[in-house]
């Protein structure tokens, strides 16, 4: 049973971050031309299972992102809200992507995965993404964290009454007092989660 989560648009970051992620879970699976004795981690990062799960959730996400999305208006019919995107994601999907985040977390500390501490290094200095370049470890899996986090916030009512609103909608919708309550609450999750007090982000969620 699938689980209807609301994105708040965020240019691009939130695939990104899936993308680096994928990238690093990619890195931990055998490759053409290991060794015999190359020894993968344990599941669900060296058995493809994370790398599956978050492929099927970065697809939902990069669909939703390609559909035309609305303009939400504040009540007041002048003030441009951040577009939400409306995906379906696997709960089982979401859990195990968690459980590969936790697995590299555990590898950032003494006494970790050797091997997925060294992708993890590596990629830090030289990833792929420039963003991820010059970080340290920590924070690099914290920003993956950050992303499956915003894409695992419980669902609520604020999020079906948004979603019976906006979604399958074109062009600008001017929100309702109550729905507009609606998406305050629900953008000041996100704000929480993915943005971490990011004080520009704020102010274009809030003006």
């Amino acid at each position: 049973m699938s689980r209807l989560v609301a994105v708040p648009d965020t240019e691009g970051e939130l695939v990104y971050l899936l993308e680096g992620l994928e990238e690093v879970l990619l890195s931990l699976l055998p490759a053409e031309g290991d060794s015999d004795d190359w020894q993968p981690p344990g599941p669900p990062l060296g058995d493809g299972s994370a790398l599956g799960a978050l492929q099927r959730v970065g697809s939902e996400v990069r669909a939703a992102e390609r559909e035309p999305v609305v303009q939400p208006l504040a009540p007041d019919g002048r003030f441009e809200l951040v577009p939400l995107h409306f995906v379906r994601l696997d709960p089982a999907d979401l859990a195990t992507v968690g459980e590969a985040l936790a697995e590299l977390g555990r590898a950032t500390l003494p006494g970790g995965d050797e091997l997925v501490a060294e992708v993890l290094t590596e990629r830090a200095a030289g990833g792929r993404h420039p963003g991820d370049r010059g970080q340290p470890v920590a924070q690099l899996v914290a920003s993956y964290a950050r992303a499956h986090g915003l894409l695992d916030l419980a669902p609520d009512e604020d999020t079906e009454l948004l979603a019976g609103c906006l979604e399958n909608r074109q062009g600008q919708v001017v929100l309702t007092g109550a729905e507009h309550d609606a998406y305050r609450r629900l953008t000041e999750r996100a704000l929480g989660m993915f943005h971490t007090g990011d004080p520009l982000a704020r102010f274009l969620y809030r003006g």
